[in-house]
């Protein structure tokens, strides 16, 4: 069974949305510099799209911009698991890797529908009215559960901060 398409049958949304992957493809493969994984992300993509409640104006910017935090994101946790990030990247990245170390530890932790609303708001950079409609609760609601979840990281964030010796008690700081 042959998947030829008639392209005198396909819309002009369809064209788009094929051209639209594989720029998306190719954009992603560039900055992966893997192919499967590019494939991947880009489906999530066209996912997210597809799940969102808000209607998309640029179906080409909505996509590269969700494509590329995905990719971003997936670059940082490849490079958290593989322990390369301070080796290579000095400093500045070793406080980065710290930072997604926190994170790491703390989303895992939070309610689901805060560790929910929190992604939408960092990795899809939706407002909280969209985050709201989308999730069908007010805006405020939204507010708070980004305030519980950005406390957390913060309290986990100064906590690897501190000395150690702190953790010992004060009868460590006669010594």
């Amino acid at each position: 069974m042959s998947a030829e398409v008639n392209l005198g049958e396909l819309s002009r949304d369809d064209l788009a949305t094929q051209q639209h992957w594989r720029d998306l493809v190719r954009f992603l493969t560039r900055r992966l510099k893997c192919e499967a994984t590019a494939e991947d992300l880009a489906q999530d993509a066209y996912l997210r799209m597809l799940q969102s409640a808000q209607p998309i104006v640029n179906a080409r910017a909505f996509l590269f911009h969700v494509g590329a935090n995905l990719a971003k994101l997936r670059a940082e946790i490849h490079d958290l698991l593989s322990g390369s990030c301070e080796e290579a990247l000095g400093e500045r990245n070793a406080m980065a890797a710290e930072r997604l170390r926190v994170i790491a530890a703390v989303l895992p932790t939070l309610p689901d529908r805060t560790r929910e609303i929190l992604l939408l708001s960092r990795l899809e950079g939706l407002s909280s009215r969209e985050i709201g409609r989308r999730l069908g609760i007010s805006g405020t609601a939204v507010e708070k559960h980004l305030q519980k979840a950005l406390l957390r990281l913060m309290r986990a964030s100064e906590s690897a901060k501190a000395p150690r010796s702190r953790v010992a008690g004060p009868a460590a700081q006669l010594s």
